[in-house]
């Protein structure tokens, strides 16, 4: 009994790099099933809609609180932070746990910085009266499986007819999203008017 446990103590001290390779496995997925365990209770898989306002408190992302309001939208965010490999107290404290959701994205993304959010393409577009952007977002390959719905919450598009100071606007823009197979975010724009000419730029809310 004595040199089992003088065995755990020596696992538990030495470097994880410097263990045997079988044995650095087994201890990744120790601290992988132990980060799971974390996240199921952070996100309870039995959670009844009327106890989803008080299991949302414990994140700090305004927008995760704002759009997860009944079951099926739990559920769905719950499956996702369980495949996300993120730490509980990483999902609760992020800002960007629901646009990480939204966008598919295969983990947590970092909180973007100016200039991650580009235009890469303008194209015409077969609808009269439009045109297509492709953009992307640097270090984020948006998922297939990301719907219209929840990209709108976090793109969006705004135009204008002359390049004045304050003059681009969300109105008068209709705007439909959907992923692309290179991850990136393709935007079908229509001004409401048929302008000669007409700016327009990706804002990420």
């Amino acid at each position: 009994m004595k040199k089992a446990i003088y065995l755990l103590v020596l696992l538990a001290c030495a470097p994880v790099h410097a263990m045997p390779l079988g044995l650095r496995t087994a201890v990744w997925n120790i601290a992988a099933a132990n980060g799971r365990t974390e996240v199921e209770q952070l996100l309870p898989e039995d959670c009844e809609e009327s106890q989803l306002s008080e299991v949302m408190e414990a994140f700090s992302d305004i927008l995760l609180v704002a759009h997860v309001t009944n079951k099926a939208e739990y559920a769905e965010f719950r499956d996702w932070a369980l495949d996300s490999g993120a730490r509980a107290d990483a999902l609760a404290g992020s800002k960007m746990a629901w646009k990480s959701f939204a966008m598919d994205l295969s983990g947590l993304a970092p909180e973007p910085e100016d200039g991650d959010l580009k235009i890469d393409e303008i194209h015409s577009s077969d609808v009269a009266g439009s045109c297509e952007i492709l953009f992307s977002l640097e270090n984020a390959k948006i998922g297939q499986s990301a719907l219209e719905a929840r990209l709108k919450t976090i793109f969006g598009v705004e135009g204008t007819t002359t390049l004045g100071e304050g003059e681009f606007s969300a109105d008068g823009v209709s705007i439909s999203l959907e992923p692309t197979a290179d991850g990136r975010v393709k935007a079908t724009v229509t001004p409401a008017d048929s302008p000669d000419s007409f700016f327009m730029r990706v804002k990420m809310k």
